[in-house]
């Protein structure tokens, strides 16, 4: 069963973490989140919102960032 925004936005909130490769995280809000040391490879985060998000050593490589709101 795939995930939905919201449960994954749940699951992000203060720890470090893996999203599966290719996860499709399109248009979630994920404002505030700590995405430290997060694998982020080749997931869709197309629209996402991560103002205030902690990316700090997180791995982007191949992610789709087409329409990401930052701040």
């Amino acid at each position: 069963k795939q995930k939905t925004a919201y449960e994954i936005r749940l699951s992000l909130v203060g720890s470090e973490m893996c999203i599966e490769t290719g996860a499709n995280l399109s248009n979630a809000n994920l404002s505030g989140a700590n995405l430290r040391l997060a694998d982020l490879w080749g997931a869709n985060l197309q629209g996402c919102t991560l103002t205030g998000a902690n990316l700090k050593d997180a791995t982007l490589s191949g992610a789709n960032l087409k329409g990401v709101r930052w701040v």
